[in-house]
């Protein structure tokens, strides 16, 4: 006899090689699987490393001059730009570069030409006439207004005409050359580096060079220009030579708007865009402070503008679900849960823990409860532990509840409070419904879910040493909390019922009751059959009572295998 059991004992597959057959020979449950931890953990990854998908979704997030609805704090290192440091510090490069002053050499050749040809007919006059009003009379014919007759007389009274004219064409050359710059008289922030770059061809080649302010050649500081750079002129000669240059210098060097702009563009682009870092655990914003310019570029680069990805966190994440994934399969065997489960029964199993997974990502960005209150209190767990007790096993649900529970972690930056809270709750929801046995016992199952989740937030904020204002929050949320998962499990179990063809313990319960229409006609037209339908019924029901199988279902299947 024991060696017979001992035999029995080992050719009993292992739960490795239970699973492993049943993945082999079930590949539509691997396809499941599969579809179902891929999908995990893009939400996860989504959630955690990827969060610039939530905050487009709020833009009141950080929104300036608005009030926070929620804490602020940084998950992780983050390098984003900072735009608007970016933008001083562009600005300013921008600003730095030279305005361009091109030198316009077809004026000057055009001016020095004109000069020569006054000075000529002066010189000729001169020779011919004897009368300086007849001198200044014809000098107007052709060139009116050059010169006054009183600067006229006194260029004549020098003696050496032609000496003026000498070094008045040597000045005015150079002043050609060097550039006569016509600045803006109102546009001081053009000229606020201090400087400009003047760009001239000279020699068939172009030549850019920089001046200061003080250094450029214009109007206002000629008569100056002239005295430094010409000193060899003889003090009685100065004048006559100042009002030939005067007369004959004009402006040829002009702002160039397209190159200082493209100029000034190619500096903006240049400049390396400013990087700032957001460290792990920094608190950006309280809930209640008002969000500024900084505070709201802060929040965004929380999602939008993150430029670093946490390999070892993605890396932690994918190996705590892969672990979480193959603790499941083990739960969820037969030897563990109780029954084989069938490909409906694991499309729901995978499908809840998809819909509850995705629901906890998006609520753990948009909602932030009272102070002391996990945000899991929204979360109907207990709804989805019930519906799945009902429809599968009490084990199944149970199962369930921690896998859900260990789902919460890392959507929930590992919040010790969220995990206990949909732990026990799913356990709750599958304890109250052991005994019901009607639909209207689910109400009955909010009202204690309802008690129990009181307790559990009391005493999750008397842990967290929160002050007095909890109580309110607490029972509104416990409340609600357990009446929408009573609501729920009551809404959508017959939906499944159908929609999986399978029988819950309420659904067996009414196909039990004697007064059915079907019993009682087979009652009138078969006696004889309804009475061994009752008596299988009731040996059927004590034998499954003996051995721990589901008694209901072998009583229902007894009161209708003869119909």
């Amino acid at each position: 006899m024991k060696q017979t059991k001992k035999t029995s004992n080992d050719t009993s597959p292992s739960p490795i090689s239970a699973l492993k057959l049943r993945l082999a020979t079930d590949r539509l449950t691997g396809v499941i699987l599969g579809i179902t931890f891929i999908a995990a953990v893009a939400i996860v990854l989504a959630t955690t490393q990827f969060g610039s998908v939530f905050p487009l979704l709020r833009p009141s997030d950080y929104e300036i001059g608005s009030v926070a609805e929620r804490d602020h704090v940084v998950e992780r290192d983050i390098l984003y730009l900072d735009q608007e440091a970016t933008r001083l510090k562009r600005e300013a490069a921008g600003k730095l570069v030279l305005p361009i002053f091109r030198v316009n050499e077809r004026i000057g050749e055009e001016r020095l030409q004109s000069y020569s040809e006054f000075r000529e007919r002066l010189l000729a006059l001169r020779r011919e006439e004897s009368s300086l009003d007849t001198v200044f009379l014809k000098l107007q014919v052709e060139f009116p207004g050059v010169l006054s007759k009183e600067q006229l007389a006194h260029l004549l009274d020098t003696n050496v005409p032609s000496t003026v004219f000498e070094q008045a064409g040597t000045i005015l050359g150079q002043i050609f050359e060097t550039g006569l710059i016509k600045l803006p008289e109102q546009d001081t922030e053009l000229l606020s580096p201090g400087a400009i770059e003047v760009w001239r061809w000279m020699g068939g080649r172009l030549v850019k060079e920089e001046y200061s302010l003080e250094d450029v050649l214009t109007k206002n500081n000629l008569e100056s220009w002239i005295e430094e750079r010409f000193p060899e002129i003889p003090v009685r000669l100065l004048p006559p030579t100042k009002d030939l240059v005067r007369a004959f210098a004009i402006e040829n060097g002009f702002f160039d708007t397209k190159e200082t702009e493209k100029s000034r563009q190619k500096a903006m682009e240049e400049v390396d865009p400013v990087q700032a870092k957001l460290v792990q655990d920094q608190v950006i914003l309280r809930r209640g402070d008002i969000i500024d310019t900084e505070t709201a570029a802060r929040i965004r680069a929380l999602g939008e503008y993150s430029v670093t990805v946490n390999l070892n966190s993605i890396a932690g994440n994918v190996l705590f679900l892969l672990i979480l994934f193959f603790f499941a399969l083990f739960l969820f065997q037969e030897r563990v849960v109780g029954r084989s489960l069938k490909h409906s029964q694991v499309l729901l199993i995978a499908a809840t823990v998809l819909i509850f997974l995705l629901a906890t990502a998006l609520l753990a960005r948009f909602f932030t409860p009272a102070e002391g209150i996990p945000f899991s209190v929204i979360l109907p767990t207990a709804a989805i532990s019930i519906l799945v007790t009902l429809i599968v096993s009490t084990r199944a649900g149970i199962a369930l509840s921690l896998i859900l529970a260990l789902l919460v972690l890392p959507v929930a930056d590992m919040d010790p409070y969220s995990f206990l809270f949909v732990l026990l709750t799913g356990v709750a929801g599958t304890a109250v419904v052991q005994r019901a046995e009607r639909r209207i016992d689910l109400v009955r199952a909010g009202a204690y879910l309802s008690a129990l989740n009181i307790v559990l937030l009391v005493f999750f904020a008397l842990l967290q040493s929160i002050g007095r204002s909890w109580l309110l929050p607490v029972l509104g949320w416990s409340i609600l909390n357990g009446f929408v998962s009573s609501m729920i499990s009551l809404g959508f179990l017959p939906i499944l019922e159908h929609g999986l063809n399978t029988a819950s313990r309420f659904r067996l319960i009414e196909l039990s009751d004697l007064n059915a229409p079907i019993l009682k006609r087979m009652l009138s037209l078969a006696p004889g059959t309804y009475n061994h339908s009752i008596s299988v019924a009731n040996l059927a029901e004590s034998a499954c009572s003996a051995i721990g199988a589901n008694a209901l279902l072998a009583r229902v299947g007894a009161y209708y295998h003869d119909i």
